[in-house]
Formats: structure tokens, C-alpha cells, sequence
């Protein structure tokens, strides 16, 4: 049985100021939050109380400065997040009711707190279709809760138990651009550039040893997408490509540095029919390289299709979609995590054709 009950208190200051073609807002709020837990917890012969009072301090701050008509955006946050342990996690408890695996609890835990930083910068030209985005973003967690354990040789036993971390951080740098190409602006092209570097810490297994120790694991991923669309009247189109390049390197003994690449390209068309009848396709080639399993460098080329035709005036729509109509998609699906790798299986049905009927049912308010 869990109690809890908090109290906020604090204050927020903030100004505003609105031009004819200027905006400004600036916001401080610093909320300071007691939070006070009971647990009574009955366990077999164990019958305890565990009492937990917290003082959390989670400030955050917010600038936006709009400017040339509002087309020109600078923005700037911060904020803090806390925390705090799971009760149950913290009871001096010893769950042996699987003997392979045991479970320790750690009354010593201390709450994890993550600080978060973000800068964003826009310009935009509506007449030419052009736009410029600049987003800078930064998080710090210490004293993450990371799940160590030590290894019993003798009877193949593990001993679980929470614990805290320190060390992991990231930090992201995302530029995106795009401008129509001729004066028509029938064609019209943009490019989103994104890197990300992750510090990730972390309770893992090494190979030898009997208890787990803290491994170090720096991850970098860089992005590139381009996207060149053409529109003439019903008609559009478009070709698209991304690129996707992980890198995962540490000094943990026996770990295999990680340079790969997920990748895919195709093309998009849309196109309707007598102003009743939408048609609409993608086709894309998904690939991978660089992975040391061999199962995970794939090639799968994926075409979807639908076809929609309304009417009684819009209200009713009927839509025939095709999805993996290659049937090439698998529910195995595999994940570079911060430590390495997993493994995921989605029990689905990737290829499938469906039906729409949709009817649009709208209430206007009677006028007074």
C-alpha cells in the first residue's frame, strides 16, 4: 500500500510584448514541489514501513523572440526534470522466488535528474517557399537507476540490484532548408541534416568476470533526407531518399565497434480524377550495411497504393488501400540501442488490403 501526497509551491515571472510585426516572451518558473511517500509493504514473513520525503526543485525557463513580420523565430528553453525511485525498488528485501534469478533491493537510492537545453532558430519566405530551422539540443541525467547483478558460477545464479549512475549525456544539431527552384514554384526541393551524439552509462555484463561493471559507450548518428517534390495541378510527385549512419564505439573490453547504415530511396505520385477520385503510390527500397549479424543487412523493397472516391457532396469517402503489396516487410524488426544491440518481434500481419468507408458527420451551432 502506497501513500503519497505533494505540495507545490513557487513563483513565475514572465513579460510579453506584442508589435505589429514583433513578438517577445520571456517566462521563469521555479516550482519547488515536497513530496512525502508511506509504503507498508507485506512480503511472506516481512511486514515493514518504509517513509520517503522529497524536496524536488524543477525550474524551467522559456524565451521566444518573433521578428520580420513573423516570419524570423529565435527560441530558447530550459528545463529540469526529477525523478524519483520506485518505493519498492528502495525495500532491503531478497525475492529468491527464482532461484536463477534473484532479486536485491537498495534503500540507498537517489533520485535521477535530468537537465535539458534547446535552441531553435527559423526564417521563412513564404513567396518563394523557402524556410531555414536550426534546432540545437542538449540533455544531462545524473544519477540514472541502471539494474547490476553479480554471477554465481557454481550454481549459474544471478543477483539483481538496482543502482545509480552517472555520466550520461546527449546532445543533437538538426538543419533542415528548402526553396522552390524555378519561379512557377512547380518544383520545389529541401534537405534535413541531423548528428547526434549519446553518452550512454550503464550496469552490463563482461566477459570473465562474475558481476557486472559500468560500461561507457559513445554513439554517434548522423541523418541525411532529401525530398524533391513536383506539382501541376492534380498531378504531383516526388523522389525522396534518407541516409542513416550509427557508429557505437567504447573502451569495455571485448566490445565490437558498430559502424553501420540504414538507407532508402524511392518515389511518391498522387493524382486525382474528375475531382471524385484519388489515386495515390509509393514505392521505397529499405536497406541496411555495416551489421556484424548478417540477418540484419537486409533489402526490402516496400509499394503501397490506395485508391479513394467521394461522395454525396464529400460527405461519404470510400478508400482501398494496399500496404506491402511486395510482401517484402518482416516482423523481426532489430534496434542499435545505447549498449549495443536488440532485437524485436512484432506479431502483425505487415502485408495487408483494407477497406475504408468513412462518412463526415458535422453539427454547425444553431446562430442566436
Amino acid at each position: 500500500n502506497l501513500l503519497e501526497q505533494t505540495h507545490q509551491e513557487g513563483f513565475r515571472v514572465f513579460y510579453e510584448k506584442k508589435e505589429k510585426d514583433k513578438y517577445t516572451w520571456f517566462n521563469i518558473h521555479m516550482p519547488i514541489q515536497e513530496k512525502n511517500q508511506q509504503l507498508n509493504y507485506q512480503r511472506n514473513k516481512l511486514d515493514t514501513c518504509a517513509y520517503l520525503r522529497n524536496l524536488i526543485f524543477q525550474p524551467d525557463m522559456t524565451f521566444i523572440r518573433r521578428t520580420n513580420n513573423y516570419t524570423r523565430d529565435y527560441e530558447a528553453y530550459y528545463s529540469t526534470e526529477v525523478i524519483t525511485p520506485d518505493m519498492v525498488r528502495m525495500i532491503n528485501i531478497r525475492d529468491d522466488s527464482n532461484p536463477l534469478a534473484v532479486q536485491l533491493g537498495n534503500p540507498n537510492l537517489k533520485n535521477s535528474i535530468k537537465q535539458n537545453f534547446k535552441f531553435y532558430f527559423s526564417d521563412r519566405n513564404p513567396e518563394k517557399q523557402r524556410f531555414l530551422n536550426i534546432e540545437l539540443r542538449a540533455s544531462v541525467v545524473q544519477q540514472q537507476i541502471a539494474n547490476g547483478f553479480t554471477y554465481n558460477p557454481e550454481t549459474g545464479a544471478y543477483t539483481f540490484r538496482p543502482d545509480n549512475v552517472n555520466g550520461n549525456w546527449n546532445t543533437s544539431t538538426t538543419v533542415g532548408y528548402g526553396s522552390a527552384i524555378d519561379k512557377e514554384k512547380h518544383w520545389i526541393w529541401e534537405t534535413v541534416t541531423g548528428w547526434n551524439y549519446d553518452r550512454n552509462v550503464d550496469l552490463t555484463a563482461v566477459s570473465g568476470s562474475n558481476q557486472s561493471s559500468l560500461s561507457k559507450v559513445d554513439n554517434n548518428h548522423l541523418d541525411e533526407s532529401l525530398k524533391l517534390n513536383y506539382q501541376l495541378d492534380a498531378l504531383k510527385l516526388g523522389v525522396i531518399g534518407k541516409l542513416q549512419w550509427n557508429n557505437a564505439t567504447s573502451q569495455r573490453e571485448n566490445f565490437q565497434t558498430i559502424n553501420a547504415s540504414d538507407f532508402n530511396y524511392g518515389a511518391t505520385a498522387e493524382y486525382k480524377f474528375f475531382k471524385e477520385i484519388d489515386f495515390a503510390s509509393d514505392i521505397k527500397m529499405y536497406s541496411r550495411r555495416g551489421y556484424g549479424d548478417p540477418s540484419m543487412n537486409t533489402n526490402n523493397l516496400v509499394w503501397n497504393a490506395s485508391v479513394s472516391h467521394s461522395f454525396l457532396n464529400g460527405k461519404m469517402i470510400t478508400r482501398l488501400e494496399g500496404f506491402d503489396l511486395l510482401h517484402q516487410l518482416s516482423s523481426v524488426q532489430y534496434y542499435l540501442n545505447g549498449q549495443g544491440l536488440t532485437e524485436t518481434w512484432h506479431n502483425t500481419i505487415p502485408s495487408y488490403v483494407m477497406l475504408h468507408l468513412i462518412y463526415r458527420l458535422n453539427f454547425n451551432p444553431k446562430k442566436k
